[in-house]
């Protein structure tokens, strides 16, 4: 038993934000971590939606809890974020960027989050180098000016255009209003039966001797801003990018081995 007079000279408990962090906190650990990391390898490379299905991890795994977050010296960690959008799209569109940045707590959530998006860089590498050889390919055409690479090189800057400026308009708006488990899982539902739809209308254009009439190399620049538009579905989470970019790839001719590349 401590007595009075040595209460006096211990340090003051911890608030209770900390310790309900500290207790969350265990739950983002390596098993967490290789959880994560199966459920991205595993939907990176199927058509759905491997953000969504990160996300619906997070919260089977208690990592989407609104606990403030703590360094190693117990001091509590704050992130700078502009205030909350108003309730119109154009307004926060708008008005946000005229509102200076608050000191909020960083939160479990912000760490989830966080997470989840670097892991999707080792994914992004593993393209790189399964497309290796087109990638150097179109590289060297370009370099060597060959019209072939320049035309799909400004085809593909063309298709990502739409998605950068969406982006970055709705981030924030996109980031309060979705980012949420019933969002995700209306998504990934209406994505599944867009995705049969699809695939459908697809086999009937081939039998009907329409499905395979465009390559990369002669893709209209018209052609690939119709995908990138159809990528921007994907700001959804839980719309799978590359469903939404291969059924672009559908609608306007390429077939199924060419809609992935290009996607």
């Amino acid at each position: 038993m401590i007595r009075a007079e040595e209460a006096k000279h211990l340090p003051p408990p911890p608030p209770e934000s900390v310790q309900e962090f500290v207790r969350s906190a265990e739950q983002l650990d390596y098993k967490a971590a290789v959880i994560l990391g199966v459920v991205e390898g595993v939907t990176e490379y199927l058509p759905v939606s491997s953000t969504g299905h990160l996300l619906l991890a997070n919260n089977f795994l208690g990592l989407d809890q609104e606990v403030a977050v703590t360094g190693k010296d117990g001091e509590q960690i704050f992130t700078m974020e502009k205030a909350a959008l108003p309730v119109r799209v154009w307004d926060s569109v708008v008005g946000s960027q005229s509102q200076p940045p608050a000191e909020v707590p960083f939160t479990l959530k912000n760490a989830a989050d966080a997470y989840v998006i670097v892991i999707q860089f080792g994914a992004i590498l593993a393209v790189l180098f399964a497309y290796w050889k087109r990638v150097e390919g179109l590289i060297t055409g370009m370099l060597t000016g060959k019209r072939e690479s320049w035309q799909l090189g400004s085809n593909l800057i063309v298709a990502f255009l739409p998605a950068a400026v969406i982006g970055l308009l709705f981030n924030k708006f996109i980031e309060q209003k979705l980012f949420g488990v019933w969002p995700v899982i209306f998504a990934l539902f209406v994505g599944g039966w867009v995705m049969l739809w699809m695939e459908h209308r697809h086999r009937k254009m081939v039998a009907k001797g329409l499905g395979n009439g465009t390559d990369l190399e002669t893709l209209t620049w018209k052609k690939s801003l119709g995908i990138g538009i159809a990528q921007c579905f994907a700001m959804w989470p839980g719309t799978s990018r590359s469903m939404a970019t291969i059924c672009g790839g559908y609608w306007v001719g390429l077939s199924p081995a060419q809609a992935t590349e290009f996607s």
